[in-house]
């Protein structure tokens, strides 16, 4: 054997190699690109954003079968003028299936009128040390809290509708 042979053999057989390895190649390509490999996914994602889309074109956050309630928190005293106000508006609010409310009494010094300040209602049990956490300083204070456990606080007049057209802001922005 000369040195002319042992070249044509080790082209022969990088050849054949590199053949091979293309078939290889073009059978993985083939794979991937059916419909049944990779399109089912891209389908499945599809469906859901396109099932979950708001009429905005924002996508809704995904909940399962049904999202959670908004949550009003009512934090309130007994010896407040507005808190006394506010407390129909916010009874009017309880009234709604969609809206739950949490009334929260943050005051020691008159337990005994937490209880009966707001007649047939449940009261948190937490009292004073929910108010120090939630930085609640002034009174009536109202926090909204859209199942996603981040209370945020609703500034403005305290009424029914306004509290109502502030839920309805928040979950178009979700």
């Amino acid at each position: 054997m000369n040195k002319k042979d042992l070249m044509k053999m080790v082209t022969l057989e990088n050849s054949v190699i590199l053949i091979l390895l293309l078939v290889l190649v073009g059978l993985v390509y083939e794979y991937v690109n059916r419909d049944g490999f990779t399109n089912p996914t891209r389908r499945r994602v599809d469906n859901f954003r396109n099932s979950y889309r708001q009429p905005n074109g924002r996508l809704e956050r995904f909940y399962g079968t049904n999202p959670p309630n908004p949550k009003v928190h009512f934090y309130f005293v007994t010896w407040c003028g507005y808190c006394d106000k506010g407390k129909p508006e916010i009874q009017t609010l309880d009234e709604d299936p969609n809206i739950d409310v949490i009334y929260h009494c943050c005051q020691t010094e008159e337990e005994g009128k937490c209880a009966t300040a707001i007649e047939g209602k449940t009261l948190a049990a937490e009292k004073e040390t929910t108010c120090k956490e939630q930085n609640i300083t002034g009174y009536p204070t109202i926090k909204i809290d859209m199942g996603d456990g981040v209370q945020q606080e609703y500034v403005g007049a305290c009424t029914a509708e306004n509290i109502r057209r502030k839920i309805k802001q928040l979950k178009g922005s979700n």
